[in-house]
């Protein structure tokens, strides 16, 4: 295993909040190559909006602004690692839902066009991890999943749990 100090970084202005620096010194395993997990929003066309969660945004998504960070995945595979997958809800409006899945079929949904793996999550707890969970909103004919590191889906009444994602670094 290897030593790394992991520092992050909320630029001023970028989730709405100042500087903020934090450093750990766990060690990671090896193979390791950590990539900022972020939560994206997209402004409502209904009631809901949309969520995407990934290192980077796919160009087949767009109007999306960051809306908080989730830790961090690995680029790379490690040991006891899973990927995650960037797949799509059909819709009846005028977008797909993005979601992100554990399942490589997208569980019987499509993948996102260019961002297949969001990139690579502990299957179990490591020391310097914690769970990403997924939630979802579901009605008007249509199901919002977003990522989260609460159990209890940020509060949100309207939302339900779907479960534990994996375990991504802090």
């Amino acid at each position: 295993m290897n030593t790394l100090v992991r520092i992050a970084a909320a630029v001023a202005g970028l989730y709405g909040a100042g500087i903020a620096v934090a450093a750990t010194h766990e060690p990671l395993p090896d193979g390791v190559a950590l990539r900022e997990l972020v939560r994206h929003y997209r402004a409502p066309t209904d009631a809901l909006g949309y969520h995407y969660s990934g290192v980077s945004l796919p160009a087949a998504l767009t109007g999306y602004a960051p809306q908080s960070s989730l830790g961090f995945v690995s680029e790379t595979p490690f040991a006891g690692s899973r990927p995650l997958y960037a797949c799509l809800v059909p819709s009846r409006y005028e977008d797909a839902s993005p979601f992100t899945s554990s399942d490589a079929n997208c569980e019987g949904r499509a993948a996102i066009p260019g961002a297949a793996v969001v990139g690579h999550v502990a299957a179990a707890p490591l020391a310097g991890t914690v769970p990403l969970y997924r939630c979802h909103f579901a009605g008007g004919g249509r199901l919002d999943h977003f990522d989260t590191l609460s159990d209890d889906c940020d509060g949100d009444k309207r939302a339900r749990p779907d479960g534990v994602l994996g375990y991504v670094f802090l």
